[in-house]
């Protein structure tokens, strides 16, 4: 159940109003910031839907819960089915379905609207670590495992219709514009255009420990990563980079632990404000080991925020795509929802 939270009916929408306290509200949140408890183990990954109405969150419990992303934040359904934790999820396009990443070395696809499992798929041969659904073609979905191999799934199908071996386990994988974009313990990030994945387009090189976590630009033109090495890199994916390393920017400070946990970065939204238009993607968030989140400016790697709340580290994050809101799941078995300013996203 989400805390704090203003009774059921005093207010469904506080959009950019005065909160009781004189701060100025940012966001649709009933609260600048909320608790959501649900989960009996750590929670490792949060996303909101495509469509924002919607945060889902896994963990160690074996599950996926679904949250309505404003109002009363109910939980409205339970993912139940994998037999160990779920490291990862992602919705895919259309907002109908939820891919899942688990330790029990499968994917599964669900349908968020019955919570019954569509697919389960088995191919890889160890823990599954990863997993993203592709963000123009709603059938696509890409996982990556301890098996070495990255693996395409088609939402029809029962098999992987593509396999790309790699050097080393695999911990994330992200959609580019030009295809999948894998890394893990080799330290290295790779690009592979799926129509000829025998060679890769290119590699990124730079990171001195292992990749934990990916994330592509709203626009398509940046990539985040992280690494057990304790920074989050930024990348150029333009086609016609003028820098062969295609490195922009390193962020320091985002602490790892000796608990070695796959922490995942994000960027922010699109917010629209009355008084600032709309802001593009132009900030990257990234978990700590030493309980907060990290909010940078990736053009100047100036660090905004460093947000505190969880009692354990913060494994996972993700911003709303239309709203500043930035969800945030912990170890300590909670996700908090908080306003950002928006003259910040």
């Amino acid at each position: 159940m989400p805390r704090p939270a203003l009774p059921v009916g005093v207010a469904d929408k506080l959009k950019r109003s005065s909160g009781g306290d004189g701060v100025r509200r940012t966001s649709s949140l009933v609260s600048p910031t909320l608790l959501l408890e649900g989960h009996a183990g750590p929670v490792l990954t949060c996303r909101f839907a495509p469509d924002g109405r919607h945060l889902a969150t896994g963990g160690g419990d074996r599950t996926v819960l679904v949250w309505e992303a404003f109002g009363a934040n109910r939980n409205t359904r339970v993912l139940r089915g994998h037999d160990h934790a779920v490291l990862q999820l992602d919705w895919t396009r259309d907002s109908r379905r939820i891919a899942t990443a688990s330790a029990d070395h499968s994917v599964g696809l669900w349908d968020v609207l019955t919570a019954r499992r569509l697919q389960r798929w088995r191919g890889h041969r160890g823990i599954v670590n990863a997993v993203a659904a592709c963000p123009v073609n709603h059938r696509l979905v890409a996982s990556g495992g301890d098996d070495a191999t990255v693996r395409l799934w088609d939402c029809r199908a029962r098999r992987s219709t593509l396999v790309i071996k790699q050097a080393a386990p695999v911990l994330a994988v992200a959609w580019g514009s030009y295809g999948v974009i894998s890394a893990g313990i080799d330290q290295v990030i790779t690009v592979t255009d799926r129509r000829h994945a025998a060679k890769p387009l290119y590699t990124l090189v730079g990171h001195t420990d292992a990749v934990t976590g990916l994330a592509v630009s709203r626009d398509g033109a940046r990539l985040a990563s992280h690494s057990m090495d304790g920074t989050t890199r930024v990348w150029d994916l333009r086609p016609f980079c003028p820098h062969p390393s295609r490195l922009e920017h390193v962020l320091p400070g985002a602490r790892q632990g000796p608990e070695h946990q796959l922490f995942r970065p994000c960027w922010s939204g699109r917010v629209e404000d009355p008084a600032l238009g709309a802001t593009s993607a132009a900030y990257v968030a990234a978990g700590t080991a030493d309980r907060t989140a990290m909010v940078w400016d990736a053009a100047s790697t100036r660090l905004l925020y460093a947000l505190p709340g969880h009692q354990g580290p913060v494994v996972a994050v993700d911003w709303h795509p239309t709203e500043p809101v930035l969800a945030t799941a912990s170890t300590d078995r909670t996700v908090i929802l908080g306003e950002i300013d928006p003259a910040h996203v």
